[in-house]
């Protein structure tokens, strides 16, 4: 049995953009204490996970490179996006004070002639929801279980590329809440829809879910759409096989967002368009912290099928 430790590759790199961003609220929290919700508290919270994602981080380096490590690094990092989604809504309004909601309604209907949301009300039924609201609630323990299934097909490595150009992709998200602050169709203007949308399980989970860590904001870019964006290409990547098994559910996903209201189609397409930039310019931004990348090597071992 191998005891080799994990080589730092890519590890870095999550780290720098992980870390960068937490020193990046900070600063901008401090230039502009009056225009962050609970200054003083945004700002301790940011210092206190800053300090315990590198001291988890530092640990995990000490450990044997395998499945236990990425587990261990899969859940650090996922928990960690999870705090900056929610830290980032005290940030919102730091440069525009007003949300955006009506510019993006009257960019579509100028486009369309109707608002996505609003139109969709005459498509409902209860199996359609149904099936849509499972996609979108199963999204998020897919994030994690992608990542072990990168493991799977190419190892630590492996996961490590996904976990890194997922949480590119989430910072550059969050960086989007800020310079453009859009509520969200369900806060903005719940009163507009007349048509509930009835299923099961999953409906009802899914109004859990946006009752307990929804907010006015966090929309513009879709994290949903970003992100399943990413696990699209990643399981292409890294795991052919479940590729195919997995994407009928994500696709759905990026119909459940604009269905189930949670976001504007163009919240959706900025979302897609922000992952596909990331999936482009990861690989260049990754050689700044990986030496064998920066000599040609690849950072996937491929292991037979």
């Amino acid at each position: 049995m191998t005891t080799d430790k994990p080589s730092p590759d890519i590890h870095a790199a999550i780290d720098a953009v992980c870390v960068g961003f937490m020193l990046l609220l900070f600063f901008i929290g401090a230039a502009n204490p009056a225009g962050v919700q609970d200054w003083p508290s945004a700002e301790r919270n940011l210092v206190i996970a800053a300090a315990l994602y590198c001291a988890a981080s530092a640990g995990l380096r000490l450990l044997p490179e395998g499945l236990g490590s990425t587990w261990a690094l899969t859940a650090t990092v996922t928990l960690l996006l999870s705090f900056l989604f929610q830290a980032v809504a005290g940030f919102q309004h730091v440069f525009i004070r007003g949300w955006m909601d009506g510019s993006m309604i009257a960019w579509e209907r100028s486009a369309t002639g109707t608002e996505s949301t609003v139109f969709l009300q005459r498509f409902t039924s209860p199996p359609v929801t149904e099936w849509l609201m499972f996609a979108y609630v199963i999204y998020v323990p897919l994030l994690p279980v992608t990542a072990l299934l990168c493991h799977r097909r190419d190892g630590p490595a492996g996961a490590r590329d996904f976990l890194f150009n997922l949480a590119l992709t989430n910072v550059a998200c969050f960086a989007g809440f800020i310079l453009f602050p859009v509520a969200g169709p369900l806060f903005y203007d719940p009163g507009q829809y007349s048509v509930p949308l009835t299923g099961g399980f999953f409906t009802w989970c899914a109004r859990v879910l946006h009752a307990t860590s929804h907010y006015p904001g966090g929309s513009l870019p879709s994290p949903h759409c970003a992100a399943t964006t990413i696990m699209i290409v990643m399981l292409y990547r890294h795991n052919r096989k479940m590729f195919y098994v997995a994407l009928p559910t994500l696709i759905s996903v990026y119909a459940a967002t604009v269905y189930g209201r949670y976001h504007y189609a163009w919240d959706s397409l900025a979302g897609i368009v922000t992952a596909l930039i990331v999936l482009k310019v990861s690989p260049e931004m990754a050689k700044s912290f990986v030496p064998e990348a920066r000599r040609g090597k690849s950072l996937i071992v491929r292991q037979p099928e």
